[in-house]
């Protein structure tokens, strides 16, 4: 399964080292919905970004 990683970025930023294995984008999608809705109470400065790094690579699947 692939990993996805959810960045958050709020003035200094908080980088997910960890990451979640889910089955595809369009659960990361939902994941990272979620997750910004619970973070940012509303506040827009709170940014989201999912990347996904399949075979070690980096790619960013949502902002």
């Amino acid at each position: 399964m692939p990993r996805y990683f959810f960045d958050v970025f709020d003035g200094g930023g908080s980088r997910d080292d960890e990451g979640t294995e889910l089955a595809d984008a369009e659960h990361s999608r939902r994941k990272a919905v979620r997750l910004a809705g619970r973070i940012s109470g509303g506040d827009a400065r709170h940014r989201m970004r999912a990347r996904l790094l399949p075979g070690g690579g980096g790619t960013t699947a949502a902002r």
